[in-house]
């Protein structure tokens, strides 16, 4: 198979690759890198195909860490909330530079309003409970996702004295 054809190939399975979500550029690397086993290819001549595929992308704006560390912050934030501890552990495993990925999450994320947003979503099922059962399956809810102490304590004190 000729240079052009197997760049192309390549070229294409990242395009697709990208077609679901937006991705960093460690996980189309790695990804890319399978395929180029997969076919037992060369790893020497494949990264110079992977070199090849991510100046095309980026000329297309298509690998931008920022950008994906931006989408995947709002995603968490408005789907599957996350303490920014967690967010941090995710982008640093999606291959995010550490000071990138703190300096947005800083940014996106407020972790107060994802916990009362969480709390009013999850509180009828906690009602009928007797209140010291609800206070612990709150905090334990709470803490599973990675929340600091201070604010959980903060927003169950608040919302149970509501009641």
């Amino acid at each position: 198979m000729a240079e052009s054809e197997q760049f192309d190939l390549l070229y294409n399975q990242a395009l697709r690759y990208l077609a679901y979500r937006p991705r960093a550029k460690k996980e189309i690397h790695d990804y890319l890198v399978k395929k180029i086993k997969r076919k037992q290819r060369k790893i020497s001549e494949g990264e110079k195909l992977i070199k090849a595929v991510f100046k095309k992308l980026k000329e297309q704006n298509l690998v931008n860490d920022q950008a994906f560390a931006i989408w995947w912050c709002e995603q968490r934030v408005k789907f599957r909330p996350r303490s920014s501890r967690v967010l941090l552990l995710e982008l640093r495993q999606k291959g995010v530079a550490t000071d990138l990925a703190k300096r947005i999450i800083s940014q996106v994320v407020d972790e107060k309003k994802s916990v009362e947003k969480l709390f009013r979503k999850k509180k009828n099922l906690w009602e009928k409970l007797p209140p010291q059962k609800r206070r612990q399956k709150a905090i334990r809810y709470f803490s599973s996702r990675g929340f600091s102490w201070p604010i959980v304590e903060q927003v169950i004190d608040s919302s149970f004295k509501k009641e």
